[in-house]
């Protein structure tokens, strides 16, 4: 059984068709009568024929969305696309459609960039942040079906994923340049630690919302990070009379266990830091010397050790560098950029 509606889409006084319809519980198949032959492509109209974007958006980073929309009878006109999101009063994009036919396509590009969730939408502890984002625009003149001006997306906002814990000695020339690249980019979570006199340390930046207002020292303080930097450090001011010498043992640990570390050359890194024959030499991919251990300055090319051809580090690229026993870099290998 099914219900065959022929109307000429003009609303009337009554019960609503779709009222009926759904009390009904059968089919209902509708066809359209009563207007001239090219009244389907003069009734004004606009339509979002289709809305895409990625399933998952990182949040502060920018994110772009295709839109198709459809445009009748309105020729010689523009038509504003507007992008909103739940919870967030003004729209987070927008974008213009010059009409110049009476029937016109057109893929637009809407760039969205996550921020903050809107107030009026809180998120539970644990709830994934989920954001309902609109995609419309506004009725044109004479336009009598609106249904279709406006199109719903679903999008999983994650947070940045470089966590960046950065422990510096003191405020070189190096740190503030270094601290802007890093502020720069919207996919990396930068938290310092800069030495200011003895072994007391200024906190700057967060993680998740949260500082670290010490040196880390628990394997939680670690797992927090993804990335450590130790800058121009003495060894000795990761070491007190309390822990010992337990945060080298926690950097190797979090380097084993997947964290990055980078150390950075200065006058207190390295071997004159006083970092030979501690756990953290063990995960760096160089024999660091001594503390009497001079300043090369001379040119020089760097050569691999036969452990260090097979550390992982150098994983795929260690035949572009001299090797164990003088061995030259491969000459078949292709060249790599800017070099």
């Amino acid at each position: 059984a099914g219900i065959l509606l022929f109307s000429d889409g003009n609303p009337t006084k009554g019960s609503p068709v779709t009222d009926m319809a759904r009390e009904a519980a059968v089919p209902t198949f509708a066809i359209g009568v009563g207007g001239r032959p090219d009244s389907a492509t003069s009734r004004p109209n606009i339509e979002i024929v289709s809305a895409d974007m990625p399933f998952e958006a990182v949040k502060n980073n920018v994110t772009t969305l295709n839109v198709r929309v459809r445009i009748i009878g309105m020729p010689n006109s523009a038509v504003q696309l507007t992008l909103k999101e739940q919870g967030i009063a003004d729209p987070v994009a927008r974008q213009s459609v010059i009409v110049t036919k009476n029937v016109q396509e057109a893929s637009v590009t809407l760039k969205y960039t996550p921020g903050d969730r809107g107030a009026e939408t809180p998120l539970k502890k644990g709830q994934p942040d989920i954001r309902m984002l609109t995609v419309a625009a506004a009725a044109g003149p004479k336009e009598t079906i609106t249904d279709d001006n406006s199109h719903q997306l679903h999008v999983l906002i994650t947070e940045p994923r470089i966590r960046v814990l950065y422990i510096e000695g003191s405020i070189r020339p190096e740190y503030k340049p270094l601290r802007r690249v890093f502020d720069s980019d919207p996919n990396v979570q930068l938290m310092s630690l800069i030495r200011m006199r003895k072994s007391k340390f200024q906190a700057s930046g967060s993680v998740g919302g949260r500082k670290l207002l010490r040196l880390p020292t628990t394997k939680a303080d670690f797992d927090r990070f993804d990335v450590l930097i130790l800058g121009d450090l003495d060894r000795t001011y990761l070491m007190d009379k309390v822990v010992g010498d337990l945060r080298l043992t926690r950097i190797k640990e979090f380097v084993e266990g997947g964290g990055a570390l980078l150390m950075l050359s200065g006058a207190n890194s390295f071997g004159p830091g006083g970092y030979e024959n501690t756990p953290v030499e063990q995960v760096l991919p160089v024999f660091v010397g001594g503390r009497t251990q001079e300043n090369e300055a001379t040119p020089f090319l760097p050569q691999l050790t036969a452990e260090g051809a097979k550390h992982k580090v150098f994983d795929g690229i260690d035949k572009y560098m001299f090797g164990p026993g003088g061995r030259k870099p491969d000459p078949n290998l292709p060249r790599l950029p800017n070099l």
